[in-house]
Order: structure tokens, then sequence, then C-alpha cells
């Protein structure tokens, strides 16, 4: 394998990438405390509810005058160009052309660079993603052709479906969850500088298919929630068993969506308790998702004869 020199050194002495790392800790906090400060102080604010007319520097930033974030960016590019191997103190994330880099996050509101680099062997998108965010974009350089949509949040309903070309100092803005965009093709690397506000209680997150409608897949629109999701789907992977009674606690509140991941997870480690909570929820009438639990308890008899008789919920007191 070979490793560059200066990788080399590192391994030998870790003090110089210390002291990259702490010369762009250093470039941050001196534009956080500088000039980043007006622009996080309206961030918190606009993160608490605030409108954004009411947020006189992040609505300069979004119309165009982005000295704040260039003066962030010059310095932190000023450091790298001294310690090239020192990691930005940034969230950030680049996959299949798509790069995120999260500027500032307050609360609920959050200020973020996006990539998209041209690939011509990349196939045209085939879904669209909506999530319960309000959101204002800023392209800052190259060219792209888009699709916006806009849906009602009905699965039996297309989406209104419109074209656009994004070039330097095109503005967009999506309410809420109804709005949405696909980048289909990228002539230039396209820049955009994203200002978003996630809902108080957000609904969950919805892929459809673009071109009809249909729902895909839905996801947790509270990252708290998802993160409970992901720490049950991790129990399962790991065949933890001795987590099936929590999971059928967990089934019996919260949101719809996290107490059917909670009983598909319970079902997956143990299903004899998974089946009879599975059955308490199909029994209750005033339950939402009683419907959904008689359907797959009706597939699972079909399938598996041996459950019947094991739909008998002991008391919970």
């Amino acid at each position: 394998m070979i490793v560059h020199s200066d990788i080399e050194k590192l391994r030998g002495d870790p003090a110089p990438q210390r002291e990259a790392q702490a010369a762009l800790e250093r470039a941050r906090r001196a534009w956080r405390e500088a000039a980043g400060a007006r622009l996080l102080a309206e961030l918190e604010s606009y993160g608490n509810g605030a409108d954004l007319s009411d947020c006189p520097a992040l609505g300069d930033l979004i119309a165009g005058r982005t000295a704040p974030v260039e003066a962030m960016l010059s310095s932190l590019l000023g450091v790298l160009v001294d310690h090239p191997l020192g990691h930005v103190p940034l969230r950030h994330h680049l996959t299949k052309g798509i790069g995120l880099l999260q500027l500032a996050e307050v609360g609920r509101a959050a200020l973020t660079l996006v990539v998209h680099e041209p690939n011509a062997r990349r196939a045209a998108p085939q879904s669209v993603s909506f999530t319960d965010a309000e959101r204002h974009e800023l392209v800052l350089a190259g060219e792209a052709r888009v699709r916006l949509f806009d849906w009602c949040g009905q699965g039996d309903t297309p989406p209104t479906v419109g074209e656009q070309i994004l070039r330097r100092g095109t503005k967009l803005a999506f309410g809420g969850f109804g709005g949405a965009k696909l980048v289909d093709e990228v002539a230039q690397t396209l820049v955009i500088l994203r200002l978003s506000r996630v809902a108080v209680q957000p609904k969950p997150g919805v892929e459809i298919r673009a071109g009809d409608g249909a729902i895909l897949h839905r996801a947790a629109g509270d990252r708290d929630e998802s993160c409970r999701e992901m720490a049950m789907a991790l129990l399962t992977a790991m065949e933890r068993t001795d987590a099936a009674p929590h999971l059928a606690r967990l089934a019996r509140s919260g949101t719809p969506e996290s107490r059917w991941q909670a009983l598909r997870h319970c079902l997956a480690l143990d299903t004899a308790t998974g089946f009879r909570e599975l059955c308490a929820v199909a029994d209750d009438r005033d339950d939402p998702l009683a419907p959904f639990a008689n359907s797959l308890r009706s597939q699972l008899l079909a399938a598996h004869p041996a459950l019947q008789g094991k739909e008998k919920v002991p008391c919970r007191a």
C-alpha cells in the first residue's frame, strides 16, 4: 500500500493534526463571534418561529447578499491551505454526486450548502421525497434542469409537475410538506444555499413515484423518532430477543408510524410476543393502526397456521 509522505508523518507525530483541527475550530469560532453573529442570532429566531421578513440578515442572504457566508468559507479555506489534511468542523456528506455542507444549525433551522455534480451516466430519478419543512433556496453557481412538484399528500393522487432551468441567482421557495424538487440534469456544477426550518411536529417524510404519486416509502419526520427507529432496526439485526418486551411496550404509545415499526421489530425478534401485541392492536377499534394490524394478522395466519390460538393477550395491568 502506498501511503502519502504527509500522512506517514502523522503516524509518528499526531501533533500537526491536532494543530490543524485547532486552527479550523478557531476560524469557525471567530466567524461565529464576528461576521456570523447576527446571522446566527436571526437563525435562532427563525428556528423558534419568527417570519423570515422579521429576520433581515437572513432575508438579505437569500436575496443574494452572501458576504457573511463567503467570509466563513474564505476563512476555513485559508486554514486548509496551510493545513491540507485538516477536517472541516462542519457536518458534511457526499454521495452519488450530491454533497451537503451544513454551515449552521440552531434548533429547527439550518443553513446548508448543497452541491450537485454533473454526471452524464446517472439515470434520471424516478422518485421524489417530501418532508415537512419550509425551505428557501438560492442558486450560487452552475446550471441544471429540475422538476418542481406540488403534491396534496394523497397516495392515489399524482403530483402536479413543472420544469425549470436553475442558474446563478435563481430563487426557490417551498412552503411546507407539499413542495419538492428533483434535479434531473446538471450542465455545470450546481451550488445552492438553502435555508430550512422543520415543522414543530413534522409529518412523516414520504417518498413517492414521480410518475403516478404511488407511495414507495414513509419515514419518521422527527429526528428523535428516526433515531429510535434505527435503534430498533439495530436490535433486530443483532437478534436481541431480550428487547422484545420493551418493543411491545413501545408499540402501545407514540405516533402511529413509530408504533408500527415497534410492532414489526417485535414480531421479528419474538413471534409470540409480537403476535399477541399485533392482535391487541387489531382488536381495538379506536386504534388508528387497527385496519393495518387486522390485515397483517390475516396474512400471517394464512401463511403460518401455527399462529392460530397464540393471539390471546395477557392482562397489561
